[in-house]
């Protein structure tokens, strides 16, 4: 005996915004930057948050290089990262207070490689992107999604008080991670729309020798787009 099989579609879209911010090395002695590795990184001293545990200034070589290493790494092998930078990071006794330390990581993103690779064509490579590391979840729910300190752009999902606009939900979230005003940056904002579509097909049939209904389920499919919005003068060919 067979009961029907329902088809059930879901649509939402998670709406967020990121900030790729240069400074200059003028702007990280007034932010009295501590360095970690001689004129190429350096640590802004920045009170502990939920959603910051410390915030990085990295000259963009530098950067390129711990993107390109993040590409062979994810989730399940942290621990084998064997980037220069990223260990020196981990290993840098002004960081020890972030809980697993030993364990920070990035994550690849070709949008975020091929402006960085533009930038230092044209000439930028003398500046310092400004990261920030987010902490690892403490909840079993929350570590499941973060696992482990994460060096990131600051950013984050759009709130109601945003009003659907891009770029005043970057700008937003980056003086909440960073106590740093955008217009003192220049700056890239990446904006992300992701659509999930959730296909929840179930499908029962009855069971005569248990006497019960047994259900499949199944959940396809994460779509996603970026756009670059409030590019800094002299950067228009990233539209």
């Amino acid at each position: 005996m067979s009961i029907p099989r329902k088809d059930k579609k879901i649509h939402y879209t998670k709406r967020s915004s990121y900030v790729l911010a240069l400074i200059d090395y003028a702007d990280l002695d007034m932010c009295n930057a501590i360095s970690i590795i001689d004129s190429k990184m350096y640590v802004i001293p920045r009170e502990k948050t939920d959603e910051t545990d410390a915030l990085l200034a990295v000259q963009l070589h530098v950067y390129l290089e711990i993107l390109q290493n993040a590409y062979i790494l994810n989730e399940d092998n942290i621990d084998k990262c064997v980037c220069e930078y990223v260990l020196s990071i981990r290993n840098h006794f002004y960081l020890n207070y972030i809980v697993d330390s030993h364990r920070i990581y990035t994550k690849y993103s070709y949008t975020v490689n091929r402006i960085v690779n533009q930038l230092i064509q044209d000439g930028w490579d003398d500046q310092y992107i400004l990261l920030n590391i987010e902490p690892k979840g403490l909840t079993s729910e929350l570590e499941r999604l973060y696992p482990a300190p994460l060096i990131t752009l600051p950013g984050g999902t759009m709130e109601t008080m945003d009003k659907g606009d891009f770029e005043k939900c970057a700008f937003r979230e980056f003086y909440e991670e960073t106590n740093i005003r955008i217009d003192k940056c220049s700056h890239i904002c990446i904006a992300k729309d992701k659509l999930k579509c959730s296909k929840h097909q179930t499908t029962s049939q009855f069971d005569k020798k248990h006497h019960k209904t047994k259900q499949k389920e199944f959940q396809v499919s994460w779509f996603f787009s970026l756009k670059l919005i409030g590019v800094t003068k002299g950067m228009s060919w990233l539209h």
